[in-house]
């Protein structure tokens, strides 16, 4: 039931956005090449640790009705956790790649901006991630474990 009403309440905050901007087109706040950079570099690390299996257990309790024992939630967890913070050093690393790229093109003003407009949304692609990432750990995965002990 909680998951619902937190569906319902980023529903509400995404139409919220939609027209409180005057009917922006939502699709334009993102950013494709930073949103592949961040999910390719995240999952290819987590895979590296082992922790991909780990990961999406976390999705598979959110979309099914997988059991799991006490182990694999805290496993997914942790997963979660490492998640998390990769998610934040990638766009950092992101952030930083346009700004150096931003460097090279100084003596065009017209690109100024758009490489800006990236590194923002970067930020934003990333903050988005987590917070699905984030209510998926505290209300799915910390609801199964409660129930476990």
């Amino acid at each position: 039931m909680k998951i619902i009403q937190n569906i319902i309440a980023v529903a509400l905050l995404v139409s919220a956005a939609y027209f409180g901007t005057g009917g922006v087109n939502i699709i334009k706040l993102i950013d494709f090449s930073s949103l592949l950079f961040i999910i390719v570099v995240t999952l290819s690390t987590l895979t590296l640790f082992k922790q991909g299996k780990d990961y999406f257990n976390g999705y598979r309790l959110l979309f099914g009705n997988k059991k799991l024992t006490l182990e694999e939630l805290k496993c997914s967890e942790n997963a979660f956790n490492l998640t998390i913070k990769l998610i934040y050093l990638t766009s950092a690393v992101s952030i930083i790649l346009n700004f150096i790229i931003l460097s090279t093109r100084l003596d065009d003003p017209s690109a100024v901006g758009p490489s800006i407009y990236s590194s923002v949304l970067t930020i934003l692609c990333a903050a988005l991630i987590n917070i699905v990432n984030y209510l998926i750990k505290a209300i799915v995965i910390k609801e199964k474990i409660s129930k476990e002990k």
